[in-house]
């Protein structure tokens, strides 16, 4: 009933008493304080007390390794329930790495070989550690490492939604989209179709039976089929894909604003996108718009989520805007792009120093559009010096953006007379 602090108080104090009793009895009590502990772990994560909940889960596994060191035919299934649980909140807590390398490692290994003997039982908790293996790789950029994991997932997924499709098509339906997303991430796109497709049309059939159910997942199927079809430029077929995810997110959102407004919003950008490719570039401003104020009101209440997704619309609103002749507003939206982009960076440089360069030279492209030449050379002047930092570092992801840097703070030069510094800055940007 979302009393998260009164339960958290409750089985703190049941774990109390089961470790009081461990250390009596550590032979009777210790597989019982485990499960306290996981139970723990779980509670104090739902309240968002997500390190104290590692430290809680890590006990528990400790203490379940000891037993299995043991009896590892009792202990080793408890062990690996233990070593999801950990992956999982330090998944939640940022701490991918470990998530990934470590603990659901460990607990994919001892699934799979449970599964050997006894593959009715442990191949559904195999999969789910192999599914949760491939998110953390992907957090840490292993890509394909995670497209090995999450296809695995879907096989044994497949074969055990042939024989339970009512327990199992919903997730096999994930772990085909988040294949598709992985497959995507290391440049296999027409692969990446085909998994959302068949994750469309698997949704598809169990919606016309439990709608309620499963039309917020189809709605993800088919955004991220979007996504996989502007990738290769189908823009068409991303629109119609976008739109009907539109469609179904603005229904699901009249009546859980809540949980869907968020979903409603990245199918609206992706939906501007999509339109602006194909040359439709007001309907583009309309969808983007709605995209821009759901995402502000978002940003509102968790700044730390919204923030990023906030600047990236009013970064396409602007485009927008400009392609149908729109200028003034265009430079409202990139500015303000910018000035969230500027705040983000300043505490993620390396997520977000790329899109603030790009917005700088948006914001420097349209501020010369409605002659605002000094303040253009401005913008494009920031946007040379903070890619100029980190090009020294990492010169094959900044060299292009640098260059092209360069080359829009020449024209801008060039537009206010100043030809000397023009050439000077052209050649840079030829040169690189």
């Amino acid at each position: 009933v979302g009393r998260h602090e009164e339960a958290v108080t409750a089985v703190r104090e049941a774990t109390d008493l089961r470790r009081a009793l461990a250390a009596d009895q550590p032979a009777a009590s210790n597989a019982p304080l485990a499960v306290c502990l996981n139970s723990m772990a779980h509670v104090l994560a739902a309240a968002g007390r997500h390190e104290e909940a590692v430290t809680a889960v890590r006990e528990a596994t400790d203490l379940c390794r000891a037993l299995a060191a043991d009896q590892p035919a009792a202990f080793n299934a408890p062990l690996a329930d233990s070593l999801y649980n950990m992956a999982s909140e330090l998944e939640a807590a940022g701490r991918y790495e470990e998530a990934a390398v470590t603990a659901v490692r460990e607990a994919v290994d001892l699934r799979r070989a449970l599964a050997a003997d006894l593959p009715a039982v442990f191949n559904a908790p195999l999969a789910t550690s192999l599914f949760n293996m491939s998110n953390s790789l992907t957090a840490i950029g292993r890509h394909e490492e995670a497209v090995t994991a999450v296809r695995e997932a879907v096989d044994l997924r497949r074969t055990l939604a042939a024989h339970q499709p009512a327990v199992f098509n919903g997730h096999l339906v994930e772990s085909l989209d988040n294949l598709s997303i992985v497959l995507a991430a290391v440049g296999r796109h027409e692969e990446a179709i085909a998994a959302a497709r068949e994750a469309v049309d698997l949704c598809r059939a169990l919606t016309a039976d439990r709608a309620t159910v499963f039309d917020g997942p189809l709605a993800f199927s088919l955004n991220n089929m979007s996504i996989q079809f502007e990738a290769v430029r189908r823009h068409e077929e991303a629109t119609t894909a976008a739109r009907e995810a539109m469609n179904l997110r603005r229904t699901l959102a009249a009546d859980q604003p809540a949980v869907f407004n968020g979903p409603l919003a990245d199918s609206l950008f992706n939906m501007s996108n999509s339109l602006a490719a194909i040359g439709r570039h007001e309907e583009a401003v309309t969808a983007v718009r709605e995209a821009v104020d759901l995402r502000r009101a978002l940003a509102a209440d968790q700044p730390a989520v919204f923030n990023g997704p906030l600047a990236a619309s009013l970064f396409n609103m602007s485009n927008s805007l400009t392609a149908v002749g729109r200028h003034e507003e265009a430079v409202t939206a990139v500015r303000e792009a910018v000035d969230l982009r500027r705040a983000l960076a300043a505490d993620q440089p390396a997520v977000f120093n790329g899109p603030l360069v790009e917005s700088l030279d948006n914001l420097s492209i349209w501020l010369a559009a409605v002659g605002r030449h000094e303040e253009a050379i401005a913008a494009a002047q920031e946007a040379v010096d903070l890619c100029r930092a980190p090009a020294v570092d990492q010169a094959m992801v900044f060299d292009g953006p640098l260059a092209f840097s360069l080359n829009n703070m020449s024209i801008r030069f060039a537009a206010v007379g100043r030809h000397e510094q023009a050439v000077t800055t052209a050649r840079e940007a030829v040169d690189l």
